[in-house]
């Protein structure tokens, strides 16, 4: 909302295209895509780009791709950043 952004559609753990999504929201703008782990790795950024890819062609709106966890690595932090994933910690 304080993006400007009504929600549409909200669901955990749903299934697109053979692909688990932790958290997929819709808004009016965007589709965001959560991928939750506790130690994430590079293969989970590649799996994050994959599902934006399918999600961005079938839903026509771009994709905000989200990587969270409890201990990310530095070079996984640098490798998200680089291809537009943002990180989050817990």
């Amino acid at each position: 909302r304080s993006r400007g952004e009504n929600v549409i559609f909200r669901r955990r753990n749903l299934k697109i295209n053979g692909y688990d999504i932790d958290l997929f929201v819709e808004s009016d703008k965007n589709i965001y895509i959560v991928e939750v782990k506790i130690k994430p790795s590079k293969k989970h950024v590649n799996k994050l780009l994959r599902m934006a890819k399918i999600v961005e062609e079938r839903f026509k709106k771009p994709a905000i791709l989200i990587l969270t966890g409890a201990m990310i690595g530095d070079d996984v932090e640098r490798y998200a950043e680089n291809k537009n994933v943002k990180i989050y910690r817990y």
